[in-house]
């Protein structure tokens, strides 16, 4: 008997937004691009995630709506999990992964300076 384990890719899934396809690609370079420059906000460290991180990485998404997490390297290996943890606790959506850092995004329910063209 095998066992198959499946895992989910590190990167953003272009239906991971709710729009058709071709604004869904276009709301991700667009929101990849936005975050070129932005520097991260929040850094795990060795203690992992726990309620005060995500408390923090709620305020700075309600704040910002896109923002960086920064991982430490000796959380490189825990750093597919703990994104996905991330993501479900603050039901926010996954923009990018790019090495030890990743981009996440929570769109306001008013006035989001991110979705006004699409």
């Amino acid at each position: 008997m095998t066992l198959k384990l499946k895992l989910s890719k590190p990167i953003f899934m272009k239906n991971q937004i709710e729009h058709n396809q071709k604004e869904s690609v276009d709301l991700l370079r667009f929101l990849q691009k936005s975050a070129h420059h932005l520097k991260p906000v929040v850094q795990i460290g060795k203690n992992g995630i726990n309620e005060s991180v995500i408390k923090e990485i709620n305020e700075a998404l309600l704040a910002h709506e896109l923002i960086k997490i920064k991982f430490l390297p000796s959380q490189k290996l825990y750093m597919q999990s703990l994104s996905e943890e991330i993501i479900q606790s603050t039901v926010s959506k996954l923009v990018k992964m790019q090495g030890n850092i990743i981009t996440i995004f929570l769109a306001k329910k008013k006035n989001s300076n991110y979705l006004k063209g699409f």
